[in-house]
């Protein structure tokens, strides 16, 4: 195993490919119908922000994340952050019942949710009340914050990392950089179609040996850009897509991406 812990493996790759010294962004989205990239630069930036802010929330050492969104960069990032910040990311299927949603979060210990758009905050909003470990509900729609007061908009999370990074700069470092192989950062979750979702405790170790095992048999390269088809919180999407791709230094096409282009055409036609 090349690297201890995620965290590392992140930080060797901004490390490698910010600036100019790579010839593409680490993801790409469309935006007006335009092709829109983030660069490694605000993937690390970004990353941290989201991680510091987490800690300002009061995210306990081992805390859970839950990610419920469709296939937007921010989902990586919210990933990445969460794991410098020293808590497990869960993910959850965009399709998930408003029951579904109720039994992972609080089955996970989730501290914070986040969530994309007004549909999914409704859903996670309808069961607030029976949700008593989560300290607070993110939205990435600016524009659907405003809907609730127990809501707080993921630019404003973002500005509140930004603010405290130096306060917090020492919690984070210490978080981000002792965590162990054996220590579980991620949870991936069933679908649920069979009964109540099932979930596994992924540790770094197994993320890391699984995508240097996958790369010797199907590797890929920093020159390549890859498309994110499967939810990021299906277990084939967050190991070989995300975590192997982050290995490769390889561009992601976000799904949403392919959805929205798709529609565009359609519409077009």
């Amino acid at each position: 195993m090349n690297y201890p812990n995620i965290y590392s493996l992140f930080v060797d790759r901004v490390r490698t490919y910010r600036g100019s010294t790579h010839p593409r962004d680490a993801f790409y989205f469309l935006q007006d119908e335009k092709c829109q990239g983030i660069s490694w630069d605000r993937f690390d930036q970004e990353a941290h922000d989201f991680a510091t802010a987490l800690l300002s929330l009061g995210l306990k050492k081992g805390g859970s994340v839950a990610i419920l969104m469709g296939n937007v960069p921010e989902w990586p990032i919210s990933d990445i952050g969460t794991i410098a910040a020293g808590g497990v990311g869960v993910g959850l299927y965009p399709t998930s019942s408003a029951e579904q949603c109720h039994y992972i979060i609080n089955h996970s210990d989730a501290e914070i949710v986040l969530v994309d758009a007004l549909a999914q905050l409704e859903k996670i909003l309808s069961i607030r009340r029976a949700l008593p470990k989560v300290k607070a509900i993110v939205v990435l729609d600016d524009s659907a914050a405003s809907k609730s007061d127990q809501v707080i908009s993921y630019q404003e999370l973002i500005c509140l990392g930004r603010e405290t990074r130096k306060r917090l700069a020492g919690l984070l470092g210490e978080r981000a950089e002792t965590a162990g192989a054996e220590d579980i950062a991620i949870m991936v979750y069933t679908s649920g179609t069979t009964g109540p979702p099932k979930g596994a405790c992924l540790s770094h170790r197994y993320i890391i040996n699984s995508v240097e095992s996958m790369r010797q048999t199907i590797p890929i390269f920093d020159t390549d850009i890859s498309f994110s088809y499967l939810p990021y919180c299906h277990v084939a999407e967050r190991i070989s897509g995300l975590y192997n791709r982050l290995y490769a230094g390889a561009s992601d096409v976000t799904g949403d991406f392919l959805a929205r282009q798709s529609a565009g055409r359609e519409r077009r036609g």
